[in-house]
């Protein structure tokens, strides 16, 4: 499993993506999470990497450290109207450094998929670190539940370009 997205119902019958990734260590599973993250907004061979942003998140653990990555990537979309493809990032301990690299929003170019993201919570988050002794990757997980911290309405970003 690199990257899989599905869907998390809550109880009152609500559905949020839920994101699991995978990779060697956890730099490799939160670069493959940014790219499901961002799949969801747009195809990514459509977003060309122009710009560059140096990004750093730092958290009490590993699994902190996932949501609020996640919640990281939430901040520069909104903040800049960026969408970002390429994720040169590096995870050491409790904190996630590095560039991430994209462009600008271009409604003409990139279609969008969905017209609200949700920020990540705790509900299924995890990230483990790999275990070599065993050969298991690193794995982190978690749903996009997060409606009132970090609401990303998407189809806004669209319509002020």
């Amino acid at each position: 499993m690199r990257l899989k997205i599905t869907e998390w119902t809550d109880p009152q019958g609500k559905t949020f993506p839920h994101l699991e990734a995978s990779g060697k260590d956890l730099t490799e599973a939160f670069q493959e999470a940014a790219r499901g993250f961002f799949s969801l907004f747009t195809d990514l061979s459509t977003v060309a990497r122009k710009d560059s942003v140096v990004i750093f998140c730092e958290s009490s653990d590993s699994d902190w450290l996932f949501s609020d990555w996640i919640n990281t990537l939430i901040y520069e979309v909104r903040e800049r109207g960026m969408l970002f493809s390429e994720f040169n990032i590096y995870v050491e301990g409790i904190n996630v450094k590095g560039e991430i690299v994209g462009e600008a929003i271009d409604p003409a170019r990139h279609v969008r998929k969905v017209d609200f993201i949700s920020g990540a919570a705790f509900t299924q988050l995890s990230a483990e670190e790999a275990d070599l002794k065993i050969g298991t990757p690193a794995r982190v997980s978690v749903v996009l539940n997060d409606t009132a911290r970090h609401p990303l309405p998407v189809r806004e970003l669209w319509e002020r370009k």
